[in-house]
């Protein structure tokens, strides 16, 4: 189990590790305003991120990931935001890319998009269009 795992499992109920300080908060709560107004991608802090096993939380575990629920997912995404919001949503997109191959996806699918994610730092993306709803995925009206 990884280190976020063990974080999750132990903060249910108490709540009382703050894991973001291991990931370097103090200094990402002054560097995160250096990407925001440098407008350069964190991937430092997501690299970081990555190492301790907070990003790719939704992903299964026969896939490598942690598999977790979203409300232990939430605790990971609570606890980034806090350090800098920006960087949260950076590290958080990759759930909204990895979510369509989670729900629909199938096990060749899924080992082969969403186990690269775990073997290494990368990121996905997510892309969604239609002529009469731009991007408001509650108003697509096409069915495939």
């Amino acid at each position: 189990m990884t280190k976020a795992g063990r974080w999750v499992s132990g903060c249910r109920g108490s709540g009382e590790v703050v894991y973001g300080q291991e990931i370097g908060w103090p200094a990402c709560l002054g560097s995160g305003v250096l990407y925001l107004f440098s407008f350069q991608y964190p991937f430092p802090l997501i690299k970081r991120a990555w190492e301790l096993g907070l990003i790719n939380a939704h992903i299964p575990e026969s896939c490598g990931g942690l598999g977790l629920g979203t409300f232990d997912a939430c605790l990971i995404t609570e606890e980034l935001a806090y350090g800098c919001t920006g960087v949260q949503t950076a590290i958080e997109a990759n759930s909204l890319g990895q979510m369509p191959v989670i729900l629909a996806g199938n096990d060749q699918q899924k080992k082969k998009y969403l186990g690269r994610m775990t073997e290494q730092p990368m990121m996905c993306a997510y892309c969604v269009t239609e002529p009469s709803a731009g991007s408001d995925v509650a108003a697509i009206k096409t069915k495939a």
